[in-house]
């Protein structure tokens, strides 16, 4: 069969999906990597209409997103995302190192400290190759002060052995100087290391913030490579006319477009994805305010700097981006007039509305390493005093990083109470011992009593002590909504060793084959759990089916208690009794502040409360009067029960460990 029919057929398995689902993907730098083969074995057999991740996981997500929007364009969609782990592990048509090691480009004044950053990949898991890689980055990083540092020891050194070859010394002398010799030395070689790193220190504490905290900033100025010069798509002509990689911005904008099939300069939109009926989310990290938020936004009105924004995007994005600016609105308040003239008279233009923000400006600001690259920033009007209302306005720089800080797999992103289809999650897990059999490094629980144990860290020494701290500071919540039923039944685990992902720039092409061949597992084993039932995963006792089943039993013992808080607290008299209680406040026409507008919407208001408190009382025998006297608070001493009852007909048996409803913001 030939290469063209091979080709076409496997262009043809992706033009015709029959399902639908939803996917969320854990960043992890270079882990991402093991994203498109999963994906596009999920393709073959479903749609993706809601799509997102974090950090690495944005970008795979986006390129989902593009790929989905060009899936029946020829060359481009999951055809060309299928390419991608081939691609990135080649050797770049320039320089020595790989396609995807070349995409993490610094900048001048960073480049000691990407060198040593790089130097410790070469010698990760051997101690004596790590010492004389870093030590020797570090030597080279700071010539100066590395000399400087050494002085004492070398002139201890020099002035021992000169008075050893003068001749003149005998005895406990001259033992005394060859003493002078070995401490001059030992001197001289921790005074060059430490005045080299104190050197570099206080340079990376300079250079970092001129380069927006970050090593790389993912961009640097150059041209289209000409039309068929060798690995064109990956390369483009810098200022100064020679060949050069492309950087990540660069390279992740141009790639976005190909899979789109988009063709015309204009970079690939969110309208361009609602088009097709594709939803992309993701998280970033505002450090100024210390949020969470989920972009695309929309709650707030953020301006950016088109100066700044030169420095780490294409042109055309940039251009773009000014010529989709948000415009005052008529229905804008004064405050909001004047931020826009503020930001104005500053040289900033407001972000576009969420249909025309480009998809890569999206996955840039999930995709902030802190340390490696850039944070991107953007600004926002604040109250002078936060305490004081009428203090006026002025403007806020906001630096917004990686979003795994807050979230590196935010699995809860487009659930419901109920599914409609699956949203499938792709973990990420280090393990040591791998087995040579790719598709046994994927693991996913196989029946709904697995899944639930707890994953124990060990801890051992200070540096394993800190470690486990950030870890829970970052990912305490993911960990544990990983475990809740209804979401670990659709996630599975793509394990790795410490070479594979992460920082590891420098991965080979045989370990991001393995790693690629990893993800396809993972694509394959969700497909066939949830395409099928039953199941065509070995021993795999789940489905689509139960997992429907799995998330009735769970989402109704929540509004079963929805509802017996919400009568309780409704009927509840008001302390002091002076005050008006629910009904009242509910039937009142002059409310101080969010008031119903009109009568209409008061009188309907009413008519709905009545109806869930009718259901409320229906639920379970709720209908006698509130006895006051009984505890107000749960006090938490007693297990929570598990025997039916006719109140609470759903919470026996429930799934466990148990969900609970909270009311939170919306990031």
């Amino acid at each position: 069969m030939s290469q063209d029919v091979l080709q076409r057929a496997e262009d043809e398995q992706y033009q015709h999906p029959t399902l639908r689902c939803d996917l969320v993907m854990k960043g992890g730098i270079t882990s991402g990597i093991t994203y498109p083969e999963a994906v596009c074995e999920i393709a073959k057999t479903y749609k993706v209409r809601n799509v997102g991740g974090t950090s690495a996981g944005a970008m795979a997500a986006a390129a989902a997103a593009a790929a989905e929007v060009g899936r029946t364009v020829p060359g481009a969609g999951y055809e060309r995302l299928a390419q991608l782990p081939t691609r990135l592990s080649a050797n770049a048509p320039v320089g020595k190192n790989s396609v995807m090691f070349n995409l993490f480009q610094p900048a001048k004044a960073t480049l000691p400290l990407f060198r040593i950053l790089t130097a410790g990949l070469r010698g990760k898991g051997s101690p004596v190759k790590l010492a004389w890689f870093v030590g020797g980055a570090i030597l080279v990083g700071a010539p100066f002060g590395a000399l400087v540092g050494s002085a004492l020891g070398l002139a201890t050194l020099i002035l021992s052995i000169v008075a050893l070859a003068a001749g003149n010394a005998s005895g406990v002398a001259i033992a005394a100087l060859w003493f002078g010799v070995v401490v001059g030395f030992l001197l001289a070689v921790v005074g060059a290391f430490a005045g080299a790193a104190t050197s570099l220190a206080l340079r990376g504490l300079k250079a970092m913030p001129g380069n927006r905290f970050g090593i790389c900033s993912g961009f640097a100025p150059g041209d289209p490579a000409p039309a068929g010069t060798p690995g064109a798509e990956d390369l483009q002509v810098g200022p100064d006319g020679r060949l050069m990689p492309k950087p990540l911005t660069t390279w992740l904008a141009d790639e976005l477009d190909a899979m789109a099939g988009k063709n015309t300069g204009e970079p690939l939109t969110l309208k361009d994805l609602a088009e097709e009926g594709v939803n992309l989310r993701m998280f970033t990290t505002n450090l100024t305010d210390g949020t969470p938020y989920t972009i695309p936004f929309r709650n707030r009105t953020f301006f950016f700097s088109p100066d700044d924004f030169r420095e780490l995007f294409p042109p055309r994005v940039v251009d773009w981006m000014m010529s989709e600016a948000v415009v005052p609105k008529p229905r804008d308040t004064d405050d909001e007039r004047a931020a826009f003239e503020a930001m104005r008279a500053l040289g900033h233009v407001p972000f576009p509305d969420p249909e025309n923000v480009p998809v890569v400006v999206m996955a840039r600001l999930s995709l902030s390493f802190p340390g490696l690259l850039s944070a991107v920033p953007l600004w926002a009007m604040r109250l002078k005093d936060p305490d004081d209302e009428t203090s006026g306005l002025i403007p806020q720089a906001c630096w917004f990083s990686d979003g795994g800080i807050a979230s590196n797999f935010p699995i809860h992103f487009f659930d419901g109470p109920l599914p409609r289809w699956p949203t499938f999650g792709i973990n990420l897990g280090p393990k040591e011992d791998l087995s040579d059999v790719q598709c046994e490094n994927v693991w996913a629980p196989k029946s709904n009593d697995a899944g639930i144990s707890t994953r124990w860290t060990e801890i051992d020494g200070v540096i394993g002590f800190g470690h486990a701290i950030m870890d829970t500071m970052q990912n305490w919540m993911d960990n544990a909504q990983t475990r809740v039923p209804g979401y670990r039944d659709r996630i599975v685990v793509i394990k790795h060793s410490r070479k594979e992902g992460g920082m590891n720039l420098n991965m080979d092409p045989k370990a991001i084959e393995r790693f690629s061949e990893r993800g396809r597992c993972a694509g394959e084993f969700l497909v066939n759990r949830f395409a099928n039932d039953p199941s065509k995963n070995e021993d795999d006792q789940l489905s689509w089916s139960n997992h429907r089943w799995l998330r009735y039993r769970s989402v109704m013992p929540l509004t079963e208690q929805l509802l017996i808080d919400l009568i309780r607290a409704y009927e509840w008299p008001p302390e002091p009794s002076t005050q008006q209680p629910y009904a009242a406040l509910v039937g009142a026409e002059d409310a101080a502040s969010y008031g119903w507008t009109p009568p209409a919407q008061r009188e309907r208001a009413v008519e709905l409360t009545g109806l869930a408190l009718e259901l409320a009382r229906n639920w379970g025998h709720l209908g006698d009067p509130i006895n006051t006297t009984l505890p107000d608070v749960d006090l938490g001493l007693t297990p929570v029960k598990d025997e039916w009852d006719e109140d609470h007909p759903f919470k026996a048996g429930a799934p466990r460990p148990r969900p609970v409803l909270r009311i939170m913001r919306d990031f």
